[in-house]
């Protein structure tokens, strides 16, 4: 979304509607939680939620484990971002990011 802003009130748009469908859908549960987690006023509790439920939902990428481990650092609990840092560090053991990540949090 940061490289076509153009399209960023449609996409949300859409993500609004797929939301209310009441049913859980993989790619919409952590593009949902990144949209909140990247609100002007964020709603970390929600954006987990929905990061969550993507993982719980089989969509455990690294761009969702990168925004789980965010949003409890923004909202200060730090303590809840070390988990799913050390889940992905198993899964993907030589992403840079997720290997900073662990040190910073420890």
């Amino acid at each position: 979304m940061d490289e076509e802003p153009a399209y960023q009130r449609r996409y949300f748009g859409l993500l609004g509607e797929l939301s209310k469908t009441g049913k859980a859908q993989p790619p919409v549960e952590p593009a949902l939680g990144r949209k909140l987690l990247h609100a002007r006023q964020a709603s970390n509790a929600t954006a987990i939620d929905h990061l969550t439920g993507a993982i719980e939902l089989g969509y455990n990428t690294s761009a969702v484990f990168e925004d789980l481990v965010e949003a409890p650092a923004r909202a200060g609990r730090k303590e809840e971002a070390i988990s799913p840092v050390e889940h992905e560090i198993e899964l993907a053991p030589y992403m840079p990011c997720f290997q900073v990540a662990g040190a910073t949090l420890h």
